[in-house]
């Protein structure tokens, strides 16, 4: 079951190849009804058919009954055994028999006790000599086979009589001589009785006229033209050994031929029905093959293999205006499904600090720094800090959230601000302030060094500290930045984050035995997954800024002020 579950996840995923190759195919299938309508009719033989109609009458009795009463079974006489073989030599090819019986169809009718005999061929005059040579032949073969069994049944009447008349002669003299032999008188009463049913039996045959076959020729055979295909259906019964047809059964050449017509490939429809199964199972294997060389994370299983590390949350897939307008769910939908999910992270980030949950300060001051981090670009990863930073801030904790990657800085999006590099802004999220970028600098070890500073200048005044960095595999900014880390959670995509991808950065962050915490799973579709309908408590009033008692805006120190 889940095999099959796997193979139907599969192939909804590459619905739109399957389709596509479903509509192509049905397409073709259409068209190939149009172009064989539109190609020139190239140049057809002619072909003739000829029917010898016969009629079946079994006489008043007067006549020795004929051994052929049936039609079906003169039917089958006329395509098999001894007529074909007589045609074929009256035609004088001995050996063109059974292609000579190809050509011939039967139609037995029990309502009219009628025998056509159908022959067809590419002339009218051959067409009408093999009808009239097989009818002939048929005639021939029932009269020749009557009078034979007439001749025999007479004979073996009469030899019948003679020899009981033989044996009889012996016993009426012995009788004489010995008047009171009852045995002797019991034998010769009983011969004598033999003989007369033998002598009976003799004089109805003799009584009988002599036998004549059971068939009249009703209608001589006449050579029509008819169509190609009525041809190829007819020769193709013959061929089959289907040849011997009833009229009272519906399978008439007439009828056989115009469901050819109408056939599985006859119209548009059904062609279009068959292109478009043929459509359906290429796409299928299209889809196999895709998939097969497709190494892209399609499931939790799957990423769970490739990072080798647990999935700490499956974010929902968005809608496409949400990810326009960079929504932040977890405070504009905060009992939405995908909020619940940033919650998931947060529980699994607070079950490894627990200082996250009891709100404890950190002995030294120094907030908890988290690294949001991923292998390769649009993966989600500033999305998850923006939402991280939201759930954590309703917690009542302080939170700053730096931009740090500074070559494309997005995270002033989610908040609505301006890119104003450093300052820590306020946001519409209490609890939560964001630095949308340091003073650049051409060399980015110096913005890493800034960034470095920001998390050293937010001791004692925010409890957690959020990095959104740059992609590991596009820079090297972030394993510069591990050293100032206490934990990464790494953001994957589905159907985005390839497994090669996934498996170089973690190898990268291996090698720096940086501390992970998990996978954030972004953009999960294969979970049906409802809102959850709890309710919740407006969250506990917390401090707007983090700056100073004055509630200014803290303005960074450049790193060569800092040195000073």
């Amino acid at each position: 079951m889940t095999d099959l579950l796997t193979y139907l996840r599969l192939l909804r995923r590459r619905w739109l190849v399957i389709a596509v190759a479903t509509v192509i195919g049905a397409g073709l299938g259409v068209a190939s009804t149009m172009v064989h309508s539109a190609s020139p009719a190239a140049p057809t033989t002619p072909h003739y058919k000829a029917t010898t109609t016969l009629l079946l009458d079994n006489g008043d009795g007067s006549a020795y009954p004929s051994a052929f009463s049936g039609l079906d079974q003169m039917a089958v006489l006329t395509t098999s055994g001894p007529v074909p073989e007589a045609v074929a030599t009256q035609l004088g090819d001995a050996t063109r028999s059974a292609a000579l019986a190809q050509q011939i169809t039967t139609l037995t009718n029990g309502t009219t006790n009628s025998l056509a005999i159908t022959a067809i061929a590419t002339s009218p005059e051959e067409a009408t000599r093999l009808a009239d040579a097989f009818s002939e032949q048929l005639l021939t073969y029932i009269g020749q086979t009557d009078s034979s069994r007439y001749q025999k049944a007479v004979a073996n009447a009469t030899a019948q009589v003679s020899s009981l008349q033989a044996r009889i002669d012996p016993l009426i003299a012995q009788a004489a001589a010995q008047p009171g032999d009852e045995l002797l008188q019991s034998n010769l009463r009983a011969l004598e009785n033999q003989y007369s049913d033998a002598s009976t039996t003799l004089a109805q045959l003799q009584a009988k006229t002599a036998p004549t076959a059971p068939l009249t020729t009703l209608s001589a055979a006449r050579a029509v033209a008819i169509s190609t295909d009525e041809f190829q259906q007819r020769l193709s019964l013959g061929r089959l050994g289907e040849n011997n047809l009833q009229a009272n059964s519906g399978t008439t050449p007439a009828a056989a031929s115009a469901s050819a017509a109408s056939s599985a490939l006859g119209g548009k429809v059904p062609r279009a029905i068959l292109g478009g199964l043929f459509g359906l199972l290429l796409g299928i294997g299209i889809a196999l093959a895709k998939e097969r060389f497709d190494h892209r994370i399609r499931t939790r299983s799957d990423a769970e293999h490739a990072y080798g590390i647990p999935v700490v949350g499956e974010i929902p897939a968005t809608t496409a205006k949400d990810q326009r307008q960079h929504e932040i769910l977890a405070h504009s939908a905060p009992m939405s499904t995908a909020a619940e999910s940033y919650r998931a992270v947060r529980s699994a980030l607070a079950f490894q600090y627990p200082a996250i949950a009891t709100g404890a300060p950190a002995p030294d001051g120094r907030p908890l720094v988290v690294m949001v981090a991923s292998a390769v670009p649009e993966e989600g990863k500033t999305t998850t800090a923006a939402n991280l930073a939201t759930v954590l801030a309703e917690t009542g904790r302080k939170v700053l959230l730096v931009n740090c990657d500074f070559r494309r800085p997005t995270l002033h999006r989610f908040f609505g601000l301006r890119d104003e590099p450093g300052f820590a802004q306020r946001t519409p999220v209490p609890g939560v302030q964001v630095v949308t970028n340091v003073p650049a600098s051409e060399n980015p070890a110096v913005v890493v060094a800034r960034q470095r500073q920001v998390v050293e200048q937010a001791r004692g005044r925010v409890d957690v500290v959020i990095l959104d960095t740059a992609p590991l595999l596009s820079t090297n900014d972030a394993l510069d930045l591990l050293p100032c880390v206490d934990s990464v959670v790494l953001v994957a995509r589905t159907d985005t984050t390839a497994v090669p991808a996934a498996r170089r950065a973690m190898e990268t962050l291996d090698r720096v035995e940086a501390p992970v915490l998990g996978l954030v799973l972004t953009d999960v579709t294969d979970r049906d997954r409802g809102n959850y309908g709890y309710a919740y408590d407006s969250p506990a009033s917390v401090e707007s800024a983090i700056a100073s008692d004055d509630e200014q805006p803290l303005a960074w120190a450049s790193a060569e002020e800092a040195s000073r």
